[in-house]
């Protein structure tokens, strides 16, 4: 249901599923509803393969709203148990029982500003952005994670939550000691748990999340990587996959499932063997496209990590508003490794970079959206 809580009358279109068997059958294309007034899209799933099979689309709504985000990428999810044939008389869709669980601090404005600064591996530690009307419920962690990086360096990786709109990563070195590593850093905002059993959870959604309860998990996200990148660099989401919720036993007995939105690394960003390509649905600063990723893994399973790498763009995007289902890379690298019945633990972003004797660069992420469907009980 599309509903218009402006005073304006909302014009805008609703555009057809990404693929088939899913096809709108009432409230598609054009619209124009007026204030307070609302229209209802109904969605058809009509499979007809014999197979057992999971199908995913998406829908893309754009309208003029002036207000928040004026479009939207709807994820449609169904299973196949064997030959359906669709209904000739499509009966009302039913409403589901699922809510959506979205962050409340999307535009990072909602928390106490805090900024964090470390020069190297031996200064562990990080800073939590706590709520600015209650500092007991903790939004955010920041971590400047310089882990690769000696003691002899100049300069430092910074943090700086504003509490006006936006996280600035800063990776700032004149000097930065060993000058040849692959990856020497990666400040990340962190949200959830992990799997050394932190964590983090002063807002929806809920984490850690179990793959097979879990309808969507959709992200929002606006960021621009600029300034002077040394010979690798990235944007990176680097989530962990454990096997129960109550999971402490660290990487070991975790998988670690790395999707780069973008990436430039000297000797290539597939450092592991291409297993396919995996294509994703996703909505690039308002277009709907479709990236393309190698994934790519060395070893799977507990112990392991699955990497997708963009490769359609070449690199992917250095700076965007990007959305698209998280949920589709940690179903397609769970599938990979055989593993049944797992958790996400929670959700890292942020930057990698390495290969340099010096650089000085930022990421700015100015929209941070996690919003999770999970499966109607």
């Amino acid at each position: 249901m599309i509903t218009n809580l402006g005073t304006e009358t909302l014009d805008g279109t609703v555009n057809p599923a990404s693929s088939t068997p899913f096809s709108i059958i009432s409230g598609g294309g054009g619209f124009s509803i007026a204030p307070s007034a609302a229209q209802t899209v109904t969605v058809e799933f009509a499979p007809t393969v014999s197979q057992k099979k999971k199908f995913v689309a998406t829908i893309l709504v754009e309208s003029d709203a002036t207000k928040g985000k004026n479009f939207a990428l709807v994820t449609l999810s169904g299973r196949a148990t064997g030959v359906v044939s669709p209904s000739p008389t499509p009966s009302a869709t039913p409403t589901s029982s699922a809510t959506p669980l979205a962050s409340t601090d999307t535009w990072l404005n909602t928390g106490s500003p805090v900024s964090i600064s470390q020069n190297n591996a031996s200064q562990g530690g990080a800073a939590f952005v706590t709520s600015a009307t209650n500092a007991s419920d903790v939004l955010w962690e920041l971590v400047p994670s310089p882990w690769g990086i000696n003691s002899g360096s100049v300069g430092a990786s910074t943090i700086t939550y504003s509490g006006a709109g936006s996280v600035v990563m800063n990776v700032n070195y004149s000097s930065l000691n060993p000058s040849n590593a692959g990856v020497n850093g990666y400040p990340f905002i962190f949200y959830g748990g992990d799997q050394w059993g932190d964590q983090v959870g002063g807002q929806p959604p809920l984490f850690p999340a179990q793959l097979s309860a879990t309808q969507a998990l959709n992200l929002d996200v606006s960021y621009a990587l600029k300034g002077t990148l040394g010979g690798n660099s990235d944007v990176l989401f680097d989530e962990w996959l454990i096997p129960s919720d109550s999971y402490t036993g660290g990487s070991g007995g975790a998988m670690e499932v790395e999707i780069l939105p973008y990436c430039n690394f000297a000797y290539g960003c597939e450092p592991c063997p291409v297993l396919k390509t995996f294509a994703e649905p996703v909505v690039v600063n308002g277009a709907s496209t479709v990236m393309s990723f190698a994934e790519n893994a060395c070893t799977t399973g507990p112990g392991g990590d699955v990497l997708f790498s963009p490769t359609t763009p070449a690199d992917g995007y250095a700076s965007a508003e990007i959305q698209f289902n998280l949920l589709d890379f940690l179903n397609e690298a769970a599938n990979t490794a055989g593993l049944a019945n797992w958790w996400v633990a929670g959700l890292e972003f942020g930057t990698e970079f390495g290969d340099a004797s010096a650089l000085n660069y930022s990421l700015t992420i100015t929209k941070f959206q996690i919003s999770q469907i999970q499966n109607p009980h």
